[in-house]
Parts: structure tokens; C-alpha cells; sequence
């Protein structure tokens, strides 16, 4: 919701207050691109990511993202910090690093994203040569493709793959190396322990840490994020012509828990997702509308609402994150069961 007005800038505030100190640089947090980073697409649109990787005290990692030249000759999206990989010192551990991105946006700014498993094979041989004894890579993206490259590449390529993309906690070994996914939206993190023998294959050990109650908040984070949330809440209700705390001020109440959370409704019926088709159905029932379909990936709020809870503009904000109009169309019964067919494909957790 945020990120329609401030394109990314209140993200990178928080993850520059992840080693306790936002004006620090942090050399060990490194991140790799998704394809979120890649939405705002158009040529012209170049300086907002730039931007943001220009804000960030940290390393951004990535591999296999070619940025094409701007008039200058120079790749468009740069920075001293944005590296092709890294080898750094942990623990007296020589450890490399490097960053694969999915190519599901291809922005106008990017001439290439090149194939992750020949550009996984070149970069963990690369840091082998230059002395790494540990290789880790920094994936967006799916499973599938992570559990690939451990498979086709073996000891040629990395040791442990921490990935995102989907955004529900998973892991897979293969043949004693490890794909780690944390769930989305900070509910969990990873735990990973590393032992790396003085002979023979790195071992790895890991957790879900829930990032709950139970984890008491940093005050200068709780109080920026706020600070983001208040400067929003003014800004979007002055545009709208409202009362200055219209995004919280309740709407309703729920009588039953709503089933929000991402996996759930990406995958199953739940009451949530019902309501909104129960929506969609009755704005043309006066035309004749049978069947309302919606793709459940546009649900975006990803939590559930317990029963009791007060419903305010922002809960409605946040579900619909991207514009999502709705069209009467006349299709075929066979076009119908095609639709059906299409949408349980990769079932479960892709919500088309």
C-alpha cells in the first residue's frame, strides 16, 4: 500500500535498521533483486530503482541481471555496493555469495536475465578459484528452479541456496545441500548453522525463527514505521477529500475469523476470498452474471482477521494492492472448464 506513494523508500528505511544503526553501512546484509523491484518497468522509470539501491547501507548481489547502458554507456542501475558476488571473512570461513533473480518481468532497463543454472555454475567456480570455502546463493526463485540447480550442478555448484519467491516457509535437500525459504513478510526468519570441515561438504543445520509477541520490537523501528504509516495516512486521506484518519477509522466488525493469510487463499476456499467473489458477483448480477472468478494472487492483505476485529479502509487497501477492475465477459462452457483447469495448475499456493 505504501509502496504506491513512496516506490520502495519506506522499505529500505526499514531494512537500513537491521544492524541497529540506519545510517551505518552493513557489509554482512546482502540482498538479491525479485521481480517486484522490476515493476516499475518503463524506461524512464530506471531512476527509481536506482534510487533505491543508491538509499540502501548495504550490498545488493546480483548475478545474472544484465542492465542495459544508458547514455552515458554505463549500465543504468549501478552502484559500488551492487556486485556480481561477494567473498567476505565469517569466522575465519572464506565465504562466497552470489544472487539469481527469476526473469518473470523483463523491465525495459534490463537487456538480459541470463540462465540461472549457467550463471550458478560460473559464479560458485569463480569464488571456488578465488578461495572460498563455502558458496551460498541468494535466489528469487521458485522452488523448482532452486531444487534444479542443486540437482544438475552437484559439487559444481552452491553449498546452501537461500531463496524467496514463494512466500510461505519451505525447504528441500538434495543430496545433503539445502534450499531454505523463510515465510513472507517477516513472520519468520532462518536460523541457518554452517560447520565447513577442514576436508569434505559444508553441513547445514536450520530453523524457523517466528518473529512474534515473543520478539520484543526495537523502539526506533517501531516509531519510523509509524512515523511512515501517520505521514501515508495524512497524505491519502487529504487526497481523498476525508476525515484525516479515514484509512483506520473502523468501517465494521467481523463476526467469524476471515481467512486472509496467503497460502490459505491462494490454495483453498476461504470466507475472505468467497466475500470478494460474493462482491464481484452482485455488481452485475442485474446483467446476467452467472459466475464471478477472481485471481486469488490479486488478494494481497496475507493475514487472517479474527473475529472481532474492527475493519477499517486500510484492511481494504492493503487486500487490493494492485488495481484490479472488473469486466463482464460471455465465454463458452468449454473456455470455462479451461479457466478452472488453468487456475489449479502448480496448485498449491500460485492463487491464479
Amino acid at each position: 500500500m505504501l509502496s504506491r506513494r513512496y516506490l520502495g523508500a519506506q522499505m529500505i528505511d526499514m531494512l537500513n535498521r537491521l544492524d541497529g544503526d540506519p545510517n551505518a553501512f552493513d557489509d554482512h546484509l546482502f540482498v538479491a533483486f525479485g521481480n517486484h523491484e522490476f515493476e516499475k518497468s518503463k524506461i524512464e522509470q530506471a531512476p527509481i530503482l536506482a534510487a533505491r539501491v543508491a538509499e540502501s547501507g548495504f550490498n545488493w548481489v546480483n548475478s545474472n541481471v544484465e542492465f542495459a547502458p544508458g547514455d552515458d554507456g554505463e549500465p543504468m542501475i549501478r552502484a559500488h555496493h551492487l556486485r556480481p558476488d561477494v567473498l567476505i571473512d565469517v569466522n575465519g570461513v572464506k565465504v562466497g555469495l552470489f544472487g539469481l533473480t527469476t526473469d518473470v518481468l523483463m523491465p525495459e532497463y534490463v537487456s538480459a536475465i541470463h540462465d540461472p543454472l549457467a550463471v550458478a555454475r560460473e559464479r560458485s567456480a569463480s569464488l571456488r578459484a578465488r578461495g572460498a570455502e563455502l558458496v551460498i546463493g541468494l535466489t528469487h526463485l521458485s522452488m523448482a528452479v532452486d531444487r534444479h540447480l542443486l540437482e544438475q550442478l552437484g559439487e559444481r555448484g552452491p553449498d546452501l541456496i537461500i531463496g524467496g519467491h514463494e512466500h510461505f516457509r519451505q525447504s528441500a535437500e538434495v543430496d545433503g545441500r539445502w534450499v531454505i525459504k523463510a515465510d513472507a513478510d517477516a513472520r519468520t526468519a532462518t536460523v541457518a548453522r554452517i560447520a565447513v570441515p577442514a576436508s569434505g561438504r559444508p553441513t547445514v543445520t536450520f530453523e524457523f525463527r517466528q518473529l512474534d509477541q515473543q520478539v520484543a520490537p526495537d523502539a526506533e523501528t517501531q516509531a519510523s514505521a509509524r512515523q511512515w504509516l501517520a505521514r501515508f495516512q495524512r497524505a491519502f486521506c487529504a487526497e481523498q477529500n476525508d476525515a484525516p484518519n479515514c484509512l483506520t477509522k473502523p468501517l465494521g466488525r467481523t463476526a467469524v475469523k476471515l481467512i486472509g493469510e496467503e497460502l490459505q487463499i491462494r490454495s483453498l476456499e476461504t470466507n475472505l476470498g468467497d466475500w470478494v467473489t460474493d462482491q464481484a458477483l452482485a455488481a452485475f448480477r442485474d446483467q446476467g452474471a452467472q459466475i464471478a472468478l477472481i485471481n486469488a494472487g490479486s488478494l494481497r492483505l496475507n493475514q487472517d482477521l479474527p473475529a472481532g476485529t474492527e475493519i477499517t479502509r486500510a484492511h481494504l487497501a492493503e487486500l487490493f494492492a494492485f488495481p484490479s477492475p472488473l469486466f463482464m465477459i460471455r465465454i463458452s462452457g468449454e473456455t470455462l472448464r479451461q479457466v478452472l483447469q488453468q487456475s489449479i495448475n502448480g496448485w498449491p499456493g500460485h492463487g491464479r
